[in-house]
């Protein structure tokens, strides 16, 4: 795909770099290997040395990069291979499972009710259990 940029990472500098690019005109994939976008700095309260809202930063740049229409983001995916091919780069990505369609899905929570499985909650430092 010509003007197709990989952003390998979605905190701040991976959403940044994803809008920049999408404003001239290129279309990004933005890949996280964890479910949410947003790095550290969504797990943060406060930030230093402002001690400004870490989300009420971050949150409008979160909403603007889900939705360009140049933007398409891949959480819950690795990239497991890059390699050179034809001036540019063949990346492959694995997305791990989701069990839940993403199409279908309203944040209901039902899903995280029903499900028999705990695993460490990636927004608490792994801390906590979460469905």
């Amino acid at each position: 795909m010509a003007d197709s940029i990989l952003i390998i990472g979605a905190g701040v500098a991976g959403i940044n770099c994803a809008l920049n690019a999408a404003k001239y005109g290129a279309h990004v994939y933005l890949v996280d290997d964890t479910a949410s976008i947003g790095g550290m700095m969504a797990r943060l309260d406060k930030t230093f040395p402002t001690n400004d809202c870490s989300i009420c930063i971050e949150a409008p740049q979160m909403y603007e990069v889900d939705n360009h229409p140049n933007i398409e983001i891949l959480t819950n995916t690795e990239v497991r291979k890059v390699n050179k091919a034809d001036g540019g780069f063949k990346v492959r990505l694995v997305r791990k499972a989701r069990f839940v369609d993403e199409e279908k899905c309203t944040g209901c929570g039902a899903c995280m009710e029903a499900c028999p499985v705990t695993v460490p909650h990636e927004m608490d430092g792994k801390i906590g259990g979460t469905r």
